[in-house]
């Protein structure tokens, strides 16, 4: 664009000019801003649970407000003892009653079941006993070891839940208070028990393992932190350094990265401000709003670097690369907010808000870049303009004679236009069928590299326990005190008899093993007796005699409503996957049908279960409606409806490319992975913005194909390959990511980005030239 172009683009050019000239006035009202967002970075709370997937008032938080007031928390932190020469000696025994014991001290933590506190019944002749497993005055002989050892092996809940078969292994169990309100304390409960097991590691021949939801919740910020600290600092030096080496040039390295670290926490400020908790999701960011920032940055650094080559003083470089820049990053930065915006038309919280402050954290970087980098340039003008400023080290796509038309590069497009489009278009279709495999599915186990002990000590526990996963059940008898309806209650029986038959269902506790078991022993060790009794009178009997004698805090009310109208199932299964989760979900409740029985899922699981196919669904579907956005965006703007429509597709191919290297991969499409597509989606549209802006001005002025091509090359290309660079570095740091989504997310960006900024080198390039052929 030449000076007198610029010149006459009024409004650009008159802001740029005000910029530039009163560079004071424009650094104060930036700085002033920065102080307004950064009031909230001090109010930013972190919630990592299932409830931040939705709002309180969402039908899935009052279910399970429902659920957790009826029967308390199924989140617990469990502790894993193991014993390779067997539990059932003394000093193991001990060591696990001991630590129920302390267990109990730990705040936050309701209940606490174990092996040796489980609630045992037992009869001899006329006397019941109801009690712990382990009793108080056990005398620990050999022979009674054995009977203790076979009586826990024979038992309905025991083995698989708190021992495990091959009796070298056990669970302590401490399910933690309901936090409907607050803060949750999963951090503190994971460290104390942590500082409590401390206390037992000197115990000869034990080796400790903590498992459970507590833990893996806690685990989640506890990785993505420890990430954080040591990736953005190795991300931010080989960042440092590209530019460096690039510009040669202090201010040109410092300006990028203040820009990035402004527009960031002034982002995570409004997050703050708003009341927006922090979570996992939210942890992209800083790497998205790093990529938008540099791409903003380095458009105005080149075409500065440029212009000053052509003999302008900084002053007049700097308003000009401002004036010129302006439109395709004015551009650029809504149809970025407007992909970002569209991800927050959804009811899935963390996802609404990562769209939401995506979208102003992009809106605040183009602000930003013409507050900073103008008014810091024209203030550095005076020492800038007496140093000749070298050319920025990176490819040059410029002609040896100077002669647009005679760009080789270019020349080579054009040569070569339809072999380009022919080995893309067979590349697009080939990759589009095999990215149609990919499958929506998530194992949240396996976030967790292998190494950590968190994933350590569930692989360990997996082997040794059949199954750890499950999920809760609910099932409503219509009526206060009908849970104790022999009718309902055989109902019941006969359905847990039945879905046992599945080879995934491991094992389902309930109260009415209980019912059975204590009915046996009022009738003398009856065998045959182990049966639900034939009367309510005798079902409620046998419950009142049972809650009699029971320590406080181990009564049934995890397992039976206080009106004795619903029950709780809690099932184990050897399911792992979100996807095959799911399938059996629909599986228990169409059996449930079958029984004629009101069932329902509780708990946690089943927010979990349900998220990741509608994360992704929201991911796509936002993102589509976002390419039509920008089409009809285009389209005002150019007033071309072909230019419009072929700018979409630099956009969507290296997303189709994408999609297959992951299913190459072996990966699949889980919240994690649809973040890449919604990142490199607005990056992708900003770079082919970028391109079809200055092409389209070029070609306005009189340029041919050829030419426009050849002068977009030659200023924006180099800024696209420049940023692409940085970027794909500054991702590809993640793949020294602890966190398994972190280290996705950092790949497949790269290869991403990678793969745009090949598009729009080439392809692009190619359909302009075989299409846009037309006069000067």
């Amino acid at each position: 664009m030449h000076e007198n172009q610029i010149v006459n683009s009024k409004i650009p050019y008159y802001l740029s000019q005000r910029i530039v000239n009163r560079p004071k006035t424009f650094l104060t009202i930036f700085l002033l801003i920065i102080l307004g967002f950064s009031i909230g970075l001090s109010r930013i709370e972190g919630k990592f649970s299932a409830r931040i997937w939705f709002d309180d008032d969402h039908p899935n938080i009052l279910k399970l407000n429902k659920f957790e007031r009826m029967f308390g928390s199924d989140e617990a932190i469990a502790i894993g003892i193991s014993q390779k020469k067997g539990i059932f000696n003394k000093s193991t025994l001990k060591t696990i009653e001991s630590i129920t014991d302390d267990l109990w001290q730990v705040a936050d933590i309701m209940r606490v079941e174990s092996l040796t506190n489980f609630n045992d019944i037992d009869s001899k002749e006329d006397d019941i006993n109801i009690g712990p497993f382990l009793a108080e005055d056990f005398e620990f002989t050999d022979e009674n070891l054995v009977k203790l050892k076979h009586r826990a092996l024979k038992d309905l809940t025991i083995p698989d839940f708190y021992l495990s078969k091959d009796q070298d292994y056990s669970l302590i169990y401490g399910f933690i208070r309901p936090f409907h309100k607050g803060t949750q304390t999963y951090q503190k409960v994971t460290e104390d028990v942590r500082k409590l097991i401390e206390k037992y590691k000197d115990v000869q021949g034990l080796e400790f393992f903590i498992v459970g939801e507590v833990p893996s919740n806690h685990a989640f910020k506890e990785i993505s932190d420890r990430d954080n600290e040591k990736i953005v600092p190795i991300m931010m030096f080989f960042i440092v350094g590209l530019l460096f080496y690039i510009f040669r040039s202090f201010s040109s390295v410092v300006l990028p990265l203040v820009l990035a670290t402004v527009t960031i926490c002034s982002s995570l400020g409004y997050l703050g401000l708003s009341g927006i908790s922090f979570n996992n999701l939210l942890a992209a960011i800083p790497g998205i709003l790093l990529a938008i920032c540099l791409a903003d940055a380095l458009h105005i650094l080149f075409t500065f670097f440029h212009f000053r080559s052509e003999g302008f003083l900084t002053k007049k470089a700097v308003t000009y690369s401002l004036a010129k820049n302006f439109k395709p990053t004015a551009l650029t930065t809504i149809s970025t907010a407007i992909s970002f915006f569209s991800i927050s038309i959804t009811d899935i919280a963390p996802v609404r808000d990562l769209g939401v402050v995506a979208g102003i954290g992009t809106i605040l970087a183009w602000f930003f870049s013409y507050l900073l980098i103008g008014p810091v340039l024209s203030l550095l003008a005076p020492s800038l303009d007496k140093k000749e400023l070298k050319a920025p080290r990176i490819i040059s796509f410029e002609s040896p004679d100077g002669e647009l038309s005679h760009n080789p590069f270019v020349i080579w497009i054009d040569k070569f236009k339809r072999p380009i489009i022919f080995i893309f278009s067979l590349m697009i279709i080939t990759s589009g069928i095999i990215a149609l495999q990919n499958e929506v599915n998530s194992d949240p186990i396996k976030y967790f590299d292998k190494n950590l002990p968190f994933r350590k000590s569930y692989d360990f526990t997996s082997k040794k326990m059949d199954g750890l996963k499950g999920i809760e059940l609910v099932i409503d008898s219509g009526v206060e005190e009908g849970a104790k309806n022999p009718k309902f209650l055989k109902n019941v029986e006969s359905y847990i008899k039945h879905i046992l038959a599945h080879d995934e269902i491991v094992r389902v506790k309930s109260f009415i093993d209980i019912v059975r078991k204590l009915n046996e022993a009022l009738n003398g060790g009856d065998k045959s007796f182990y049966k639900i009794p034939d009367t309510q009178a005798a079902v409620a009997e046998t419950l009142l005699l049972y809650t009699m004698g029971l320590p406080e805090g181990m009564d049934l009310n995890n397992q039976l409503s206080l009106d004795n109208r619903v029950i709780r199932l809690r099932l184990v299964w050897s399911t792992e996957t979100s996807k095959e989760s799911e399938v059996m979900v629909n599986w228990l409740l169409d059996q449930g049908k079958k029984f004629n029985l009101e069932i329902e899922t509780g708990g946690t699981v089943p927010i979990y279960n349900s998220i990741n196919s509608k994360v992704v669904t929201t991911f796509f579907s936002s993102m589509a409606m976002a390419l039509c956005f920008v089409s009809l965006l285009l389209l005002f703007i150019f007033r071309d409806i072909k230019l419009s429509l072929l700018s979409m597709l630099p956009n969507v191919i290296p997303l189709i490319f994408s999609a297959c290297i992951m299913k190459l991969m072996g990966n699949y499409i889980d919240i994690g992975t649809s973040i890449v597509y919604a990142v490199c989606l607005g990056i992708a549209v900003d770079d082919t913005i970028h391109f079809i802006v200055n092409y389209k001005t070029y070609r306005n002025y009189g340029h041919s194909a050829v030419e426009s091509i050849g002068m977009t090359f030659k200023i924006t290309g180099r800024a696209l390959v420049c940023t692409t660079l940085l970027l794909v570095v500054g991702f590809g740091v993640f793949v020294f990511s602890e966190f398994i989504p972190n280290r996705n997310f950092g790949v497949l960006c790269s290869i991403t980005l990678f793969l745009a900024l090949v598009t729009d080198l080439l392809f692009l390039p190619a359909l302009l030239l075989e299409i846009d052929r037309g006069e000067k």
